[in-house]
């Protein structure tokens, strides 16, 4: 599949590239709406039309938002994975609506509990003797801790006939890359049918 040039990163796009043209706060309560016009330098060089984005503010650093994935109720138990702005700034936190296990640093999550093994309800460990998620963990885990090609972990036993969409996020590049995938064969994996979709910001 050929993938579309990183414009961001061919022209060598800055902070500079964007202006803020208002931002206004237009909720704040138990977490934070804000509202930008923003716009952007056009590929010849020339400004867009400003546009308006809204964000949900909620955590003003990577400590913040762990604590609030940590305490905040919850209706069903989840998994949840945090990345902040450097390497250090990494967890999986495994949630019950009453409890919560975290695990800092390089780890994974893929579709049950790995580092928890909560006594109240839901067990969420893998009972089905067919599930690969203990597999699913190990590839990523191994491949996770090299520098990559794009998408170069979405193999299987981590891509199956289930996947849908992978995604790429660095915080700390504001970058992100997102790749959708289609069911082909007999079911069991899946092929890309999207062109790539980069995003610096």
């Amino acid at each position: 599949m050929t993938r579309p040039p990183d414009l961001a990163r061919d022209r060598g796009l800055t902070r500079d590239d964007v202006e803020v043209v208002e931002k206004a706060t237009v909720y704040k309560g138990r977490f934070q709406v804000d509202r930008y016009r923003l716009r952007h330098k056009r590929h010849d060089g020339t400004w867009s039309e400003p546009f308006l984005r809204e964000v949900f503010e909620r955590a003003r650093d990577f400590g913040q938002a762990r604590t609030l994935i940590e305490t905040t109720p919850i209706a069903a138990p989840t998994i949840f994975t945090l990345a902040g702005l450097t390497p250090e700034e990494t967890c999986v936190i495994e949630r019950t609506e009453r409890d919560h296990v975290t695990h800092l640093g390089p780890c994974t999550a893929a579709n049950t509990w790995h580092y928890a093994d909560f006594r109240d309800g839901w067990s969420g460990r893998d009972s089905d003797p067919h599930s690969d998620s203990a597999e699913r963990r190990r590839s990523i885990e191994a491949l996770g801790r090299h520098s990559l090609a794009a998408f170069a972990w979405v193999v299987p036993p981590v891509r199956n006939g289930v996947t849908r969409l992978a995604v790429e996020l660095d915080p700390g590049r504001g970058t992100l890359s997102v790749r959708g995938y289609e069911q082909v064969g007999d079911g069991s994996d899946a092929e890309p049918v999207t062109a790539d979709l980069h995003v610096t910001f």
